[in-house]
């Protein structure tokens, strides 16, 4: 479904599973760019990536409690990237996220008087 206008966005903290390979390979062979969010380190998706956003790298694979660090970081790339896109046309995101906003969520009711819209 990707095509030459488009851009892959590849997440992985390890960039090394076979399905990523895969992943990687049909965008190449397409011509797509890809963006990669991984973490530190040599991996096939970095070798292969256009660019590459490094994360923290302060957890063990096998032997973290969870991954607070690394999600976080995730997040905060993703929000960032997210923004940015954003701004590029502020204006028209606005209006169509806010108008699919009101369709998606007609019948959802703020549970209190600061939620709730104006309009």
């Amino acid at each position: 479904m990707v095509s030459k206008n488009d851009m892959a966005l590849i997440v992985s903290y390890s960039g090394a599973l076979p399905i990523i390979k895969n992943m990687i390979d049909m965008y190449k062979a397409k011509n797509i760019p890809i963006l990669a969010i991984t973490s530190y380190g040599q991996s096939y998706l970095r070798s292969q990536a256009d660019v590459t956003l490094t994360i923290t790298t302060k957890e063990k694979m096998y032997s973290k409690i969870a991954g607070y660090s690394n999600e976080t970081s995730i997040k905060l790339l993703l929000d960032i990237l997210y923004s940015c896109f954003f701004a590029l046309d502020y204006d028209k995101y606005l209006k169509e996220k806010t108008e699919l906003s009101k369709i998606v969520e007609a019948n959802k009711v703020a549970p209190t008087e600061i939620l709730r819209e104006n309009d």
